[in-house]
């Protein structure tokens, strides 16, 4: 069975526009808040949302997920970058 080759119309143009407004939403203010006062991160205000303290020592759950994390993000640079894989 063949596949049907079709051409990619607005998402040629709209993926790379989100993904440079993301990180331009995200970025921009993550460098001010490291700049001024490291405590105004996106970091520092999820591990207060979470209720994560400061001197958090890492359990076996949270390595865990760590490196179920790392390998989804491993997975998907690939499936990304790289067609086909």
């Amino acid at each position: 069975m063949d596949k049907v080759q079709q051409v990619m119309t607005w998402g040629k143009y709209y993926w790379p526009f989100a993904m440079l407004l993301v990180s331009v939403i995200i970025g921009g203010p993550e460098i001010f808040a490291l700049i001024t006062n490291p405590n105004n991160t996106l970091s520092d205000y999820s591990w207060f949302e979470l209720g994560v303290h400061k001197h958090f020592v890492p359990t076996i759950s949270w390595y865990a997920s760590f490196g179920v994390y790392i390998i989804v993000a491993v997975v998907l640079a690939i499936h990304i970058w790289f067609k086909g894989a």
